[in-house]
């Protein structure tokens, strides 16, 4: 995880995210959530909120390893723009038991 400032002068608030990946010759911004139940609509919002400063077309990626409620999948498939992807760990899964990327 890295933390980062904000850009405003004097900002002192922060945002710490899991991690960036570049391909395909996008950005994708990644927030991973280890929790006891499926992960609810505030992961969401969060993560669309810190895609509001970056440059158009990064993506946000959530994982969660036990998956999201209806509502946060509801909210992922219709708010606009459609900018963050959901990865369940059932997917995550299926991507690492391939041992190459899903897109390729």
């Amino acid at each position: 995880p890295y933390t980062e400032r904000g850009s405003a002068v004097g900002d002192e608030r922060h945002a710490q995210h899991d991690g960036v990946i570049y391909a395909l010759n996008r950005s994708f911004l990644i927030e991973c959530k280890n929790e006891e139940g499926p992960v609810d609509v505030t992961a969401i919002a969060k993560l669309r909120f810190h895609l509001e400063g970056r440059p158009p077309g990064t993506m946000g990626v959530l994982f969660s390893r036990m998956g999201f409620t209806d509502p946060a999948t509801f909210y992922a498939q219709f708010a606009s723009p459609l900018n963050v992807l959901l990865w369940s760990g059932q997917q995550l899964r299926f991507a690492v038991d391939r041992k190459k990327p899903v897109w390729v």
